[in-house]
């Protein structure tokens, strides 16, 4: 009995398909369904079943995948030890990140860590700071990078960047009426980009929720494309802004003064793993 095989089995399951079970275990599709003939010619039975296009288990399927979570969970914790043990950092590091921190911040992290720790696999997730705090408080990632500070008890964070928000528009409204007016492209509420906005908008007064918004989304790209369009104002990171080609026809028309920090976040029950632990480390001595 490999393990692998067990690792297989539980993949093709979890993501209810072969060919997805193949791209996340960076295995071509036959020898996924390879390994899995194997396992179930060692056990004698089958453990999966093709019903209204889903994969389901079989009763035999239900206890194998029961304990096979069981028998994997182990072996990577024992792995794990051997490696720190022998002084090595070792396993799967799943970090989640929100937009901003994602493209500006996280790929140095990334390249730093990875020099200091080649035998840890890092997987990304990449969401807005709402969705990326609610993974964290649910056990879904080990560590994440945001804009906003969590606000519960169970979660810890440290900040280790800052950052200013910029309002930016067409040079052709340069002419026009003040970009107070709008009208405005924002980001989703739950971005931290959102919460920060609404700080931002209170040193001048503005009440977002009576500002000409034409348009919401998560994808700063796409407000920055529209923004090219003409289509009204943005209010970005100036990270966001520093990276543009400055040939685009867009200008600044204001810079709020109050800094907008960054955060990496750990759940409390995880701050002395030695992955999370290391993580964190590095991205506040950056």
């Amino acid at each position: 009995m490999d393990i692998k095989w067990l690792e297989t089995f539980l993949k093709i399951y979890d993501l209810d398909s072969f060919t997805a079970a193949a791209e996340a275990l960076t295995m071509s599709q036959p020898g996924v369904s390879k390994q899995m003939q194997k396992l179930e010619s060692e056990l004698g039975t089958s453990l999966l079943r093709k019903e209204e296009g889903h994969l389901r288990l079989t009763e035999a399927g239900r206890k194998v995948y029961e304990t096979s979570q069981t028998i994997v969970e182990q072996w990577q914790s024992l792995n794990k030890t051997l490696r720190l043990q022998a002084g090595q950092l070792a396993g799967k590091l799943h970090i989640g990140s929100s937009t901003i921190p994602s493209k500006h911040l996280l790929p140095n992290y990334l390249s730093h860590f990875h020099s200091l720790y080649p035998n840890v696999e890092l997987e990304v997730t990449v969401n807005d700071s709402g969705v990326t705090l609610e993974n964290l408080r649910h056990n879904h990632l080990d560590v994440g990078l945001v804009g906003k500070q969590p606000g519960t008890h169970d979660l810890l964070s440290f900040e280790i960047a800052n950052d200013h928000l910029v309002v930016i528009g067409h040079k052709q409204r340069l002419e026009k009426r003040s970009w107070k007016d709008g009208p405005f492209i924002l980001r989703e509420s739950t971005s931290g980009t959102a919460a920060a906005t609404n700080m931002a908008l209170s040193e001048l007064g503005m009440d977002k929720t009576k500002m000409n918004c034409i348009a919401q989304t998560n994808d700063s790209d796409l407000i920055i494309t529209m923004v090219v369009a003409d289509l009204g104002f943005a209010i970005i990171s100036d990270l966001e802004w520093s990276n543009l080609e400055k040939t685009t026809p867009i200008h600044v028309f204001h810079t709020f003064a109050a800094e907008r920090p960054f955060y990496v976040v750990v759940h409390k029950d995880h701050i002395k793993d030695p992955l999370p632990k290391a993580f964190i480390e590095l991205c506040s001595h950056s």
